[in-house]
């Protein structure tokens, strides 16, 4: 894709049901829906959100004032894109590329606090080297306490990975609304998910053989995921390399269940301690948007826990 210029899509922007008015991106640049598709329901576009969203402002020649949220500067899919170092998947960052909207989710840690939970809260904005706004509402409705000087590890989701940063918390406001001031970190760390990163699991799931016409539905274990694939555990008999099977199973992301059914080829057999199960190296095939996005998604969220 050319580095062309991309802007986040503004929320008001999109219309559940209604053709898009231009072509959308992620993160990485990536083409996600063409200008005339449509996003159907409202679990889709909150996961895209979630993700990141941009358009193509050479798409949107005459409407950029229309577009684009005030004050965000130009931001170049090169300046997102994954780095291809194999080396060093972290990289440090000035805070203003991750270009966080209002309403992002921020996951923050109380550093020594050990008796504290990780709590959700959403950015209200910033000030350029000055300030970062949290608002202290949770999903609850419930205004989360804290006290001025505490230190926090906040770490937030993008459309390619999992930013981190240290804060200070500097003032807590109640009017017009319960809002916590940090300082403005100059830098956060940057951590890359990679397209052949796995996530350990234990989710129940069912596959088919599509490639046997007499085959019936298997239950086993999803033992790890990636975007690209996964690993069952199932029945010693229930494939051969080069099979084709069908999985179903169940995900929490965008912070709702999701129920996915997808097509995978047999790339590898393994045998685990147990005598009578196999553990199967599935790549998935023909992944849509809305089912790559939930399983980035869950990923992310899997590498906001180390």
């Amino acid at each position: 894709m050319p580095s062309h210029s991309l802007q986040p899509v503004r929320r008001s922007d999109i219309k559940i049901g209604m053709p898009l008015p231009y072509a959308v991106y992620d993160a990485h640049g990536r083409l996600l829906l063409k200008a005339g598709e449509r996003i159907d329901t409202e679990r889709q576009l909150q996961t895209l959100y979630d993700l990141g969203l941009f358009f193509n402002t050479q798409d949107v020649v005459g409407k950029r004032e229309l577009l684009v949220e005030p004050g965000l500067a130009d931001i170049t899919s090169s300046s997102l894109a994954i780095q291809p170092s194999a080396s060093s998947p972290v990289s440090e960052r000035p805070f203003h590329d991750l270009r966080l909207t209002p309403g992002k989710t921020l996951y923050i840690d109380f550093l020594g606090a050990t008796n504290r939970p990780r709590v959700a809260l959403r950015l209200v904005g910033y000030l350029e080297g000055e300030a970062v706004l949290i608002s202290l509402i949770n999903a609850d409705g419930a205004v989360v306490p804290f006290r001025e000087g505490e230190l926090l590890f906040v770490r937030v989701l993008t459309g390619s990975g999992v930013a981190t940063f240290e804060a200070k918390a500097q003032k807590v406001v109640f009017v017009p609304f319960p809002y916590l001031v940090t300082n403005f970190p100059d830098k956060v760390l940057f951590h890359v998910l990679r397209q052949h990163a796995r996530v350990d699991t234990k989710i129940i799931a069912s596959a088919l053989n599509l490639s046997v016409a007499s085959a019936l539905p298997a239950a086993g274990v999803v033992r790890n995921l990636s975007a690209s694939g996964a690993q069952f555990e199932g029945k010693q008999h229930l494939a051969e390399v080069g099979d084709e099977l069908r999985i179903g199973f169940k995900l929490i992301a965008a912070g709702e269940e999701h129920v996915l059914s997808l097509r995978a080829d047999v790339r590898g057999v393994k045998t685990p301690g147990e005598p009578d199960k196999r553990r199967f190296g599935l790549q998935f095939k023909e992944l849509t948007v809305s089912e790559r996005l939930l399983i980035e998604h869950f990923l992310f969220n899997a590498l906001m826990q180390d």
